[in-house]
């Protein structure tokens, strides 16, 4: 997804009103941007607060401007930097962290990108999940607040799926009463699990880019009588999952079903891979058709 984010920046963007920092990364990604931004790309070093608080002078002078790291680094190390220069201020920004969930699994824990969206969207930064590499076209052309952009690998490239970028997405429809929910790419491994099996068995499956969805009106269809699976590669708190069952509660929607696959942190023990540890907590393409099957 980031060599998509590249060139989306080249074709979107005028180059005279963008501001690219970048926390001393990118190195065999970036040249390209670098050499269509020349002295607008500005590598501000492992400083990442730093970093924070030049891109909020840009942006107060009307700059469109990004600022990238590694997920980890751009929400954590910065977090105080980021809430005062532009949560208080509502200066629009572009926060990009790569590697969202695992995505640097063999990096281990340091690496791991697993509360971002929830505290990101705790402090009133809008949190964007993409899940295709185009939906980062819609991303960059429709931005007016600060933005947190969770990047990922599109799993899924080279499939056309023809749906347009929203909040919440229905990406296959069924006739039975089970309903998947994911986040972002997973959509991969859901897409693979629910290919696998029979047609009788597939559900119904919807996408979560955003927290402020609805409820998709196939839910209120079947109001109880249903199993609800939502897996997001996040811990448990403040994630989208929480977010679905308290707009389910406030609906007066009480699933006769409701799994939760997300990461606990207590049991980190180990790590590895991005798809070790997809393995790890049930959020593989393997364990989401066993999960189909037997819901």
């Amino acid at each position: 997804m980031r060599n998509y984010f590249v060139d989306s920046i080249i074709k979107n963007l005028p180059k005279e009103k963008v501001i690219f920092l970048t926390g001393d990364l990118g190195f065999m990604a970036f040249e390209k941007l670098k050499k269509y931004l020349g002295k607008n790309f500005i590598n501000c070093g492992v400083a990442e607060q730093n970093m924070i608080s030049v891109a909020a002078g840009f942006a107060s002078s009307g700059y469109i401007v990004f600022a990238y790291s590694i997920a980890p680094f751009i929400y954590l190390r910065a977090l105080e930097q980021i809430k005062n220069s532009f949560v208080l201020t509502n200066y629009p920004v572009f926060l990009v962290g790569n590697g969202g969930g695992f995505g640097y699994g063999v990096m281990g824990p340091t690496h791991h990108s697993i509360e971002d969206c929830s505290i990101m969207n705790s402090i009133g930064i809008n949190v964007k999940v993409p899940c295709f590499n185009e939906d980062i076209d819609y991303i960059l052309k429709n931005n007016s607040k600060p933005i947190y952009i969770r990047l990922g690998l599109d799993e899924l490239a080279g499939r056309n799926l023809n749906i347009s970028y929203k909040s919440i997405r229905k990406v296959l429809s069924n006739q039975n009463n089970q309903f998947i929910f994911c986040v972002g790419t997973l959509l991969g491994q859901v897409i693979k699990a629910v290919d696998k099996v029979d047609k009788k068995f597939k559900p119904t499956v919807f996408v979560i880019s955003e927290y402020g969805f609805k409820i998709p009106p196939e839910i209120k269809k079947y109001k109880n009588n249903m199993t609800i699976i939502i897996y997001e590669e996040h811990i448990k708190e403040g994630g989208f999952g929480d977010y679905l069952k308290t707009i389910l509660f406030e609906n007066g929607i009480k699933p006769t079903h409701f799994i939760h696959r997300f990461i606990d942190r207590k049991k980190r023990e180990t790590y590895g891979s991005q798809s070790f540890l997809r393995k790890k907590f049930r959020i593989s393409e393997i364990d989401i058709k066993k999960d189909i099957l037997e819901n």
